[in-house]
């Protein structure tokens, strides 16, 4: 993400309805033309349940628009990384295994050598890259427990929280990226 650089103004992140508007001053890198095309791909892969396709072209997206923000209804724009994990997380049970099978050797790299060390930096890698792996889900405890050892009692709260199922929000994402079980149904929203 850059500041006063190309791509449009970021207007009310956590507002509603305009109630928080961020300075005109302050631009976001929107999603390239290129990156918007590889979307609309998943998405076409994902009606057909074409999961192998998905996963992949998702870790396309991360790796060549990471750093990316895609607006995802009126008021609310996420990093396109952040955005890539959320639809990760909705995949149902088989295809987020497929994403565990391809995801889970590095995910247990950065975990081994997090926990070996008790260093948050490796954990933090492991959550941003590779969040709903097989090991997303220690590394959050792990995380926690280190924050309320160090006395961030809000931080370790706030990492619990992301272990607990969310349902979606009006653009059918979730309002925060939570871990997923693969061994359960992602939660619906009322108007399922």
């Amino acid at each position: 993400m850059s500041l006063a650089l190309s791509g449009r103004v970021a207007l009310g992140q956590f507002g509603v309805g305009g109630a928080f508007e961020l300075s005109q001053a302050v631009q976001l890198d929107d999603l390239t033309s290129a990156g918007k095309a590889h979307l609309e791909r998943m998405r076409a892969a994902r009606a057909d349940e074409r999961w192998g396709e998905v996963i992949d072209i998702m870790r396309l997206v991360e790796q060549q628009h990471g750093e990316e923000v895609i607006a995802v209804g009126p008021w609310r724009s996420v990093g396109v990384r952040d955005y890539c994990q959320l639809q990760l997380s909705t995949l149902p049970a088989d295809a987020l295994r497929l994403y565990r099978e391809q995801a889970d050797a590095q995910a247990e790299a950065l975990f081994a050598e997090g926990l070996r060390s008790r260093d948050p930096a490796p954990l933090r890698k492991l959550l941003r890259e590779a969040f709903c792996s097989g090991r997303g889900d220690d590394a959050l405890e792990l995380l926690a427990e280190m924050a309320l050892e160090s006395g961030r009692t809000a931080e370790a709260r706030q990492l619990w929280e992301r272990l607990i199922p969310q349902a979606p929000g009006e653009d059918g994402l979730p309002r925060q990226l939570a871990y997923p079980d693969a061994d359960s149904t992602p939660p619906r929203s009322g108007r399922d």
